[in-house]
């Protein structure tokens, strides 16, 4: 950890007066690396850090969005809809009655006006390949934001609902597929090729 300390801290007196750059973060997406990450924001001076914070996945709170506020960073939040799982689980179901409180009208607004309610995060980085989502997604912009106790209302509700327990074992984009220039890479060659089965 120490070697990367020193690394991370080279990196950005070399990056920002040598080379120009403004701003310099870091991120990682997987919980069991957020105590490191925390550490860098501790001791690494980054202008940001993008860190995997939603509903489903609260582990951030307690070391990447405490030293980030300790230390005035902002916050980038990835994977704030759990990258389509959250709204698997809830396919189908009502918001609760109490959401319209706070102007919320869809599922994806109920989960980033969640995110976005918390003191440290600067903002949500919600992904969608299709455009009416879009809309969905900033209408979450819209309309006050829960406070403590009703982001724990939210939290509350979600524990009830079946699935929501079982996110982090759920393929991403439950349902969906998107071929990327690798895989789309290796079924051409498997279509060409007389050894790939």
């Amino acid at each position: 950890m120490e070697e990367r300390d020193a690394q991370l801290t080279f990196q950005r007196g070399d990056l920002t007066a040598q080379r120009g750059l403004g701003h310099i973060g870091v991120s990682h997406h997987d919980p069991a690396y957020f105590p490191l990450l925390a550490g860098w924001v501790e001791r690494g001076d980054p202008d940001f850090v993008q860190v995997h914070y939603s509903i489903h996945t609260r582990a951030a709170e307690d070391t990447v969005l405490r030293a980030a506020a300790d230390r005035g960073v902002a916050v980038l939040v990835n994977m704030p809809l759990e990258k389509a799982r959250l709204h698997k689980v809830v396919e189908g179901l009502r918001l609760p009655a109490f959401a319209a409180d706070f102007g919320i009208e869809t599922w994806s607004a109920f989960f980033l006006k969640w995110v976005i309610s918390h003191p440290a995060v600067s903002v949500a980085l919600p992904a969608t390949s299709r455009p009416e989502h879009v809309l969905e997604n900033v209408a979450a912009m819209r309309g006050p934001l829960p406070d403590p106790d009703t982001r724990e209302r939210m939290v509350r509700h979600m524990e009830t609902v079946p699935a929501f327990h079982r996110i982090g074992s759920m393929p991403w984009y439950p349902g969906k597929s998107y071929p990327g220039v690798v895989s789309t890479a290796q079924e051409a060659l498997r279509k060409r090729s007389p050894w790939w089965p």
